[in-house]
């Protein structure tokens, strides 16, 4: 009795065992939801936004990846350098085959105004990941520096500045706040290198920042310049930060397309 008792559960470990290894099936992602709503929802940053969603899968759900990534990043990769604000990921620990789940996700105060992609993506205890599901937040703050320049030497459009390296870029316009602007940090960077970083403070504002003011300490204009060691098969990105005298951060951001 004993011999057939440690028989039969040695066969079931095994048959566990075999499903488990053999489970090469993905999980799936229904009803997923940003605050009741299947296409996105348009929120104030420091709101809070519900997620729910249903996941579920022939064996055992594991966990559930949240991310939060802005709409003209790096298709590729999250930004390596700047606030910290544009990319961030929650995991959540599931169960059983199949899991239903509201999870409060708080949008960051400082995050810039723009249309991000909130991803969820699910595995399963056999390592086994679904589709990664989309949803759009388009996410505005007023409290933060307001970007109002446009690129002129150079030419461009919403999500590209296309030029060679040693090129200067010349900007116009103006940045505004709802309190004095404190410095101005401006950064070249890809997804592995910082290339160059630049940082100023500013004096005598109203909150209002012109770039024809952008000079050194003798009045001349401070050239925004594309390094010329970046390689052109890399994806870079010119990177402005303004910030407030009481921390407010505002950023303006521009892939760079470099030519040989």
């Amino acid at each position: 009795m004993n011999r057939f008792f440690t028989t039969l559960c040695i066969a079931l470990v095994s048959i566990a065992t075999v499903s488990c290894d053999n489970d090469s099936l993905s999980p799936r992602i229904d009803d997923y939801r940003v605050n009741n709503d299947i296409l996105g929802t348009v929120v104030q940053a420091g709101d809070t936004v519900e997620v729910t969603f249903t996941a579920s899968d022939n064996e055992n759900l594991e966990k559930a990846f949240i991310s939060l990534d802005k709409g003209n990043g790096f298709e590729d990769a999250p930004l390596t350098f700047g606030t910290g604000d544009y990319s961030f990921t929650y995991n959540i620990d599931l169960g059983g085959g199949k899991d239903s789940e509201a999870y409060q996700l708080k949008i960051p105060e400082n995050t810039a105004p723009g249309v991000y992609n909130l991803e969820l993506t699910v595995s399963d205890e056999a390592s086994n990941s679904g589709v990664t599901k989309r949803r759009t937040i388009v996410v505005e703050n007023e409290e933060v520096p307001q970007f109002n320049i446009s690129i002129k030497s150079l030419a461009n459009d919403a999500n590209f500045i296309y030029g060679k390296r040693g090129s200067d870029i010349v900007i116009e316009g103006n940045v505004t706040a709802m309190s004095n602007l404190k410095s101005i940090k401006i950064d070249f960077f890809d997804d592995r290198t910082l290339w160059s970083s630049f940082t100023k403070n500013i004096d005598d504002n109203d909150g209002v920042f012109n770039w024809s003011e952008f000079v050194d300490a003798d009045g001349n204009s401070i050239s925004v310049i594309i390094p010329s060691q970046m390689q052109p098969q890399k994806q870079h990105m010119l990177h402005i930060q303004m910030a407030t005298v009481d921390n407010k951060i505002g950023v303006f951001q521009r892939k760079i397309s470099l030519s040989n």
